[in-house]
């Protein structure tokens, strides 16, 4: 049997079992290969880092190493998985842009769309192509079946545009930071034919220097109210502003702003919550949430309709905090009381939605939520959620208030 490597770079983590299980598959159709971990800690659902990540490590294997890529926000959606043959390398990934620095790259390339389901794990789960279809086509490759056999060549595959240096003047390039290792290094954009006199043998003195490119003022923008800070300029600086019309905008054309957007105010909130440590007191008053008008709700139970909402008595604990976020949930009818240590924070009613933060940003419960009355509940996994996001604004923009709502909430202990 042939031997053969796969490498695997994904966005799990390495704190569930993941990337155990698609190991595993791997090895059950050929025993043989051997397997080499690039990285399991790209930022979710982070395409761009994933496909720079890719680039900087996939030269460095031997010839018919096949690189499997599972960065996939679009999982369970039409998106394509692809089988992309290069001079020496094969790649298994989603058709989302993120073999894009390989396309760009690679000069002779076949991009297969990967139709042959008889390789398939089945069943198929709609929440995990990386264990049930991903992964056993690397391991077949691996096991040397032609490519032609699993699906028919296509040129119409989905990649986005690199951004490129911009040269100033004769003293001033700009560029992007791509990615920040662990050790603080900075990789950008930056090639040798864009600054060729850095590769001299005296090199010039250069000077660098860095934005962090940060957003603020969303708060306000999303919630409709007024500003709770101040942003004063402490150093000659460019910004880009959006009136609420172009961030309206920029919502409908882009919902992975969206998405940037929700893990900038999550980030925000699981600080302030580690913060109230200790600071929240019995007297303290907690938020009434509401998110989804009528409306949405009832769209929402429609587009659902094969997922319908679930009963849940007085007291039941329906999430615990420490623990994974695999849902996210609206209530329906009732009421969901929301504690943070034994305190409440927050009440959810008909309307209201809890545990999207753990669902966005893949990390453990922040709160416990307990039923206060009887209730109903409609759960909604993180790839019904990501496909809500992206193809329907209002509920993307509902989500955004109601995050914001709890962080302005959480900020005013503070003051």
């Amino acid at each position: 049997m042939a031997r053969g490597i796969v490498t695997l770079t994904t966005d799990f983590g390495s704190s569930d079992p993941f990337v155990g299980a698609m190991k595993g598959v791997i090895l059950a159709v050929n025993p043989e290969v051997e397997l080499v971990d690039i990285s399991h800690d790209i930022r979710p659902y982070d395409v761009m880092e994933a496909a720079y990540v890719v680039a900087q490590a996939y030269r460095y294997f031997p010839p018919r190493t096949i690189h499997l890529v599972v960065v996939d926000p679009g999982v369970g959606t039409a998106r394509r998985p692809l089988l992309v043959s290069a001079d020496r390398y094969m790649f298994v990934a989603p058709d989302n842009g993120v073999l894009s620095v390989v396309y760009s790259r690679e000069e002779s390339l076949f991009v297969r769309h990967i139709t042959a389901s008889h390789y398939f794990l089945e069943p198929v789960s709609n929440t995990f192509h990386g264990r049930d279809l991903f992964a056993p086509i690397a391991g077949w490759l691996s096991r040397q079946v032609e490519t032609d056999k699993f699906g028919e060549l296509i040129t119409d595959y989905t990649k986005f545009a690199l951004p490129l240096p911009k040269r100033v003047n004769e003293k001033l390039v700009k560029a992007i930071v791509l990615r920040v290792d662990r050790f603080g290094t900075l990789m950008t954009n930056l090639t040798p034919a864009d600054l060729p006199e850095l590769f001299r043998e005296k090199p010039a003195e250069f000077k660098m220097t860095v934005g962090k490119g940060e957003v603020f003022g969303e708060m306000a923008s999303i919630t409709q109210l007024p500003r709770t800070a101040t942003a004063v300029a402490k150093t000659a600086c460019s910004v880009i502003s959006l009136n609420d019309k172009q961030f309206q905008k920029a919502l409908e054309k882009a919902p992975e702003f969206a998405l940037m957007l929700m893990s900038i105010v999550i980030s925000r909130l699981r600080e302030t919550i580690t913060k109230l440590t200790g600071a929240l007191t019995e007297q303290d008053p907690w938020n009434k949430a509401t998110v989804f008008d009528r409306q949405i709700l009832a769209d929402l139970l429609r587009e659902m309709e094969d997922k319908p909402p679930a009963n849940h008595h007085l007291n039941k604990v329906i999430m615990k905090e420490g623990d994974r976020g695999v849902f996210m949930y609206v209530v329906i009818e009732g009421v969901v009381a929301i504690t943070i240590q034994d305190k409440v924070v927050e009440k959810v009613g008909p309307g209201g939605i809890f545990g999207e933060i753990a669902l966005v940003d893949q990390s453990q419960r922040v709160a416990t939520a307990t039923a206060e009355t009887d209730c109903t509940l409609l759960a909604i996994n993180r790839n019904d959620f990501i496909d809500r996001v992206k193809s329907k604004p209002a509920f993307a923009m509902s989500l955004l208030k109601a995050l914001s709502e709890r962080l302005r909430f959480m900020t005013s202990k503070f003051k």
